[in-house]
């Protein structure tokens, strides 16, 4: 299993800088290697909310941390 945390990298930076970050950009695209998933983020995509989902597994309407 691999756990891959990219804090502050939004779909415009991952698209403008595509040829930096080949995988990632894929995964972004849905056209990585087939079972790599697709890259998705809960709302809002902040860090508090997002590491609370990390941890805890539930969605941020589960969690209770919104900001």
């Amino acid at each position: 299993m691999c756990l891959l945390l990219v804090d502050g990298l939004g779909a415009d930076q991952l698209a403008a800088h595509a040829a930096d970050a080949p995988f990632l950009s894929g995964l972004a695209t849905g056209s990585a290697e087939p079972g790599a998933g697709r890259l998705t983020a809960g709302f809002p995509s902040s860090t508090p909310v997002s590491l609370s989902t990390l941890g805890t597994g539930a969605p941020p309407g589960a969690h209770g941390v919104l900001g």
